[in-house]
């Protein structure tokens, strides 16, 4: 299994974090307490793997049945949702808990995938990551990981084939964050998702056995958006 290049950042950002708050004076405690926001966000996405059909077989190694195609399938677009979450500040090191909902649209036409003219797209995302920051003059850097799931949505395409399906992985990123008032703070993320494989089984008319598809998504998001914190 590939693991998402964010994953591996989110890692790196985490230790390098830790060791220069090891080494930098003690900040104001301005992060400690509740806090929530909203966001906007761009993301980009890409999703491999195989359909086959066959009246009951699924996909192994994409070649059961007859007929497997590769899916090769690139997806871009906006969205926006909201956060909360809560820190806890020891010195200049800041570690939090946060949840996050994001409703979007990174889409894209599939024609690789889909001769019969649909289209597919997540449709939205959700996250609950731990993270830890260095504080220092109002300011964050900080690098999160946790849980990552997504929403995806296939068709209608021409031979009625639509499905709706979660999918679920891992996701890590860093951020830098900063005061604009005394409980308002600003932030820019960007974060690395790694979906587990995922099966879906497309039924169409009698005149054709049902599809099975078999594919692997990884996605990269940039979110901007601010928060409210309540000590």
């Amino acid at each position: 299994m590939k693991i998402h290049p964010g994953v591996v950042g989110a890692a790196l950002g985490l230790a390098s974090i830790l060791a220069a708050a090891a080494a930098t004076p003690a900040a104001a405690q301005e992060w400690d307490g509740f806090y929530f926001g909203g966001h906007a966000l761009y993301g980009m996405a890409h999703r491999e793997g195989c359909t086959s059909w066959d009246w009951t077989v699924v996909p192994d190694d994409c070649w059961d049945g007859y007929g497997p195609y590769d899916i090769l399938t690139d997806y871009h677009g906006a969205g926006g949702g909201a956060q909360a979450g809560v820190n806890w500040q020891n010195g200049n090191t800041v570690w939090g808990l946060e949840v996050a909902l994001s409703a979007v649209d990174i889409a894209a036409s599939d024609p690789n995938v889909d001769q019969w003219g649909g289209t597919n797209g997540i449709k939205g995302l959700a996250t609950a990551t731990a993270r830890v920051g260095l504080a220092q003059d109002g300011w964050m850097i900080y690098a999160e990981g946790g849980l990552g799931a997504a929403a995806f949505h296939y068709g209608p395409n021409s031979a009625s084939c639509e499905y709706d399906s979660v999918l679920t992985g891992v996701v890590g990123g860093v951020g830098v964050e900063g005061h604009l008032t005394d409980n308002i703070t600003g932030f820019v993320e960007v974060n690395g998702f790694h979906f587990m494989p995922s099966m879906a089984e497309c039924p169409y008319p009698a005149a054709y056995p049902a599809s099975y598809s078999e594919t692997q998504t990884n996605a990269v998001v940039v979110r901007v958006g601010a928060n409210i914190h309540t000590n």
